[in-house]
C-alpha cells in the first residue's frame, strides 16, 4: 500500500550479474603481470609463481562456509535457549530461527549471510523484549491478588478484633457503673457510655464501607487489566488481528450457536500466492509488511460481526456468522481483486520499489451436525483447489453426499 514504507532496506543483487563482477563482500584480484623479458646477454634464474589470483576464490568460499558453521552453531543454540513466552509467540521464534539456519546453510545464499545475521538479531532482540514483558505481567498479576487477600483478611480480622477489644472495654465498664449509688450520676454515666458505643459501632462501619470500597475497586481494577491482557493474548503481534486461540475459540462458539439456531456460518481460509518468493526476492521485512497489507485488507472487506485471524504462517481465516458460501463467494471474489490491484512500496536508498502480490480463497458453509475439523478441513481442501487451478481465486466445496447422509442419519 503507497502510505506504507519501510525504510534503508537493500534489494538483494541480481542472480544474473557478468561473470567478471565480484561477489558481493569479495576483493576482486587482477591476475599478477607478466614479467618483462630479461636482456638476451645476462642469464636469469627461472623461479615459479604460486598461483595467486587462482587461489582467491576457493579461500573465500571456505571462509564464508566456516562463517556459515558457525552462524548455524550460534542459532541452534538461540532455538534451543529460548525463554517462555507466549506459545504461538515462542513457536514463530523458533520457526524464524529454523529457516534462518537454512538460509545461512545454503551455499548459493552466501552473499546474504550479513542480511540473514542482521535478521535475527532483530528478531531476538525483539523476543526477548516481550519474553521479559511476558513474565513481568504475569508477576504483578500475582503481586496484586496476594496483596488484595492480605487486605481482606485484615478486613475481616483487624478491624473486627479492635472492635471486639472496644465492646468488651465497654462492657467492663458498664460493670463498674453499676456499683454506683447515685442514681443521676448512673444515669449520666451510662448515657455517655452508650453514646460511646455507638460512635464505636458507626466507627466500625464506616471503616468496613471504605475497606469494601477499597478492595472493590482494586478487584474491578485487575479483572480489567486481566480482561485487557486476554484481549492482547488472542492478537496477532504482527498483523493486529486475532491469532490462532481467537479463531480456535470463536469457531467453537460460532458453530455451536449455528447448530443451536439454524444459522448460517462460512469459513473462508486465505493464503498470500508465492509468499516464500516475495520472502526471498525483498527480504522477511517486506514479507512482514505485505502480512499486514493482506490484514488490513481483509479487515476492511468485512462485516464488524465477521471474525479475522491470522490462521498461521501467510494463512488467514475468516468466520462469517449468519452468511451461506454462496452470499460470501462475490464478496471473497471482489476482495481478491482489490488486493491484486494493489501494491506495497517501500524504498531501497532513495529509489522506490514495488511488491505486487495476490491471495486464493477456500469457502465452506457449514452443514447440519458438522464437526469443528471437518469443517476447518473442507474449506482448506478448497483452499488447496484454488492453488491448484492457478491461485489468485475463490472456490468453494460442498460436503460430500456421503457425509450429508451420515449426518442426517
Amino acid at each position: 500500500m503507497p502510505d506504507l514504507t519501510e525504510l534503508g532496506l537493500r534489494k538483494p543483487e541480481p542472480k544474473d550479474r557478468p561473470a567478471t563482477t565480484a561477489p558481493q563482500g569479495a576483493v576482486a584480484v587482477a591476475p599478477p603481470a607478466p614479467p618483462a623479458a630479461a636482456p638476451a646477454s645476462k642469464p636469469t634464474a627461472t623461479v615459479a609463481a604460486a598461483p595467486v589470483a587462482q587461489n582467491i576464490e576457493p579461500f573465500v568460499d571456505k571462509r564464508a562456509d566456516s562463517f556459515a558453521i558457525f552462524l548455524d552453531r550460534l542459532m541452534e543454540v538461540l532455538e534451543q535457549l529460548a525463554p517462555d513466552a507466549d506459545d504461538e509467540e515462542r513457536e514463530d521464534f523458533k520457526t524464524r530461527i529454523r529457516e534462518y539456519r537454512a538460509a545461512v546453510n545454503d551455499p548459493r545464499r552466501r552473499a546474504e549471510l550479513p542480511q540473514v545475521t542482521d535478521a535475527c538479531i532483530q528478531l531476538c532482540r525483539t523476543y526477548l523484549e516481550g519474553s521479559r514483558t511476558y513474565h513481568a505481567e504475569r508477576e504483578k498479576e500475582l503481586t496484586e491478588v496476594i496483596a488484595i487477600l492480605r487486605d481482606a483478611a485484615k478486613l475481616s480480622v483487624g478491624h473486627s478484633t479492635e472492635f471486639n477489644s472496644e465492646v468488651i472495654a465497654s462492657t467492663e465498664r458498664f460493670s463498674r457503673i453499676a456499683q454506683l449509688d447515685d442514681i443521676r450520676e448512673l444515669r449520666r454515666r451510662m448515657t455517655d457510655e452508650v453514646g460511646s458505643l455507638r460512635r464505636a459501632v458507626a466507627e466500625k462501619q464506616r471503616r468496613d464501607e471504605e475497606a469494601y470500597a477499597q478492595l472493590t475497586n482494586r478487584v474491578e481494577s485487575l479483572q480489567q487489566k486481566l480482561s485487557q491482557m486476554e484481549m492482547e493474548a488472542t492478537v496477532d503481534a504482527l498483523t493486529k488481528v486475532g491469532n490462532r486461540r481467537r479463531f480456535d475459540a470463536s469457531l467453537r462458539r460460532l458453530i455451536a450457536k449455528a447448530h443451536e439456531t439454524g444459522g448460517h456460518l462460512s469459513l473462508a481460509m486465505i493464503d498470500v500466492d508465492h509468499f516464500k518468493k516475495i520472502n526471498d526476492t525483498h527480504g522477511h521485512p517486506i514479507g512482514d509488511r505485505v502480512l499486514l497489507c493482506v490484514a488490513q485488507w481483509l479487515s476492511r472487506g468485512v462485516r464488524q460481526t465477521d471474525v479475522v485471524c491470522r490462521y498461521g504462517g501467510e494463512e488467514f481465516a475468516i468466520l462469517l456468522p449468519g452468511a451461506s458460501a454462496a452470499e460470501v463467494e462475490g464478496r471473497m471474489k471482489k476482495l481478491l481483486l482489490d488486493i491484486a490491484g494493489s501494491s506495497y512500496e517501500y524504498d531501497v536508498l532513495g529509489r522506490k520499489e514495488k511488491v505486487q502480490f495476490t491471495v486464493s480463497c477456500g469457502l465452506a458453509d457449514l452443514e447440519t451436525n458438522e464437526a469443528e475439523d471437518a469443517f476447518v478441513k473442507r474449506a482448506d481442501e478448497a483452499l488447496y483447489e484454488a492453488k491448484k487451478r492457478g491461485r489468485n481465486r475463490v472456490i468453494t466445496r460442498k460436503r460430500g453426499l456421503l457425509g450429508r447422509m451420515i449426518a442426517w442419519g
